[in-house]
């Protein structure tokens, strides 16, 4: 068995990489927003498109169920990501690596219930912060759920270590809103002069979730890293006595 400090390591990394492919949420929004909005935003750029969209209260169908199917799309592939780099730290007790990965994905595409709430919006999605709020807590919460019926299932029955999983969730939302500050309060006005509306609406997109997710990602694994450890440890050490 490795030790603590190498399964911490690797742990980390898995955790820290999984959450940054949220990432991928830049491109697919403009992408959905440029080919997939109603005719009425034709001939708007992407910027001109998103200043419209967090501007308007007015609800419209097709934006919500657009908004949906990227969202959807978005936790497929972060899900699969995500459980992928898991695996590799957790493959000797996870004998079936497609109910590992279904698992962690359904973890995430949860919060879609949680978007209905909000189905009033032009968007269909949670306005300013709870939106993320619902990914970061929601969505990692439940992650940590699914993933603990499963190794329960495998003999890991210790589930400490979601306490801490969520732990780390909560820390890295507090650790990202200096960052996030920062640019909001002192670096924004200094770029709008300087950048493009394009480059603008990139970097402001990037000034949150980057540093949100990412450190939602370092601690829930820095967190979360002991306890799992712990519990497989105990699983081996039971295993040593049998034999």
């Amino acid at each position: 068995m490795k030790t603590l400090k190498d399964f911490r390591i690797e742990w980390v990394k898995a955790t820290t990489l999984g959450f940054m492919s949220l990432l991928l949420m830049i491109p697919m929004s403009f992408i959905f927003a440029r080919f997939f909005l109603p005719p009425r935003f034709d001939g708007l750029n992407i910027p001109e498109i998103f200043k419209i969209l967090s501007s308007s209260s007015e609800f419209n169908l097709q934006i919500y169920i657009t908004n949906q199917i990227s969202h959807f799309i978005l936790y497929l592939i972060v899900g699969t990501i995500l459980a992928h780099l898991q695996y590799q730290v957790l493959k000797k007790y996870i004998s079936n690596k497609l109910v590992w990965t279904g698992l962690t994905i359904l973890g995430l595409e949860l919060i879609l219930l949680g978007d209905l709430i909000y189905v009033g919006l032009s968007t269909g999605g949670a306005p300013g912060p709870l939106e993320p709020l619902l990914i970061g807590i929601g969505g990692g919460g439940l992650i940590a759920l699914m993933q603990f019926l499963y190794l329960r299932s495998a003999g890991i029955k210790n589930g400490k270590w979601v306490g801490y999983w969520i732990l780390g969730i909560v820390t890295g939302i507090i650790a990202s809103i200096p960052f996030i500050m920062l640019y909001e309060m002192i670096i924004s006005e200094k770029l709008k002069s300087l950048l493009s509306p394009m480059a603008l609406l990139f970097t402001e997109w990037m000034s949150f979730i980057l540093p949100y997710f990412t450190l939602i990602g370092l601690f829930t694994g820095l967190f979360s890293s002991k306890p799992l450890y712990r519990a497989i440890e105990q699983i081996q050490l039971n295993e040593d006595k049998d034999i």
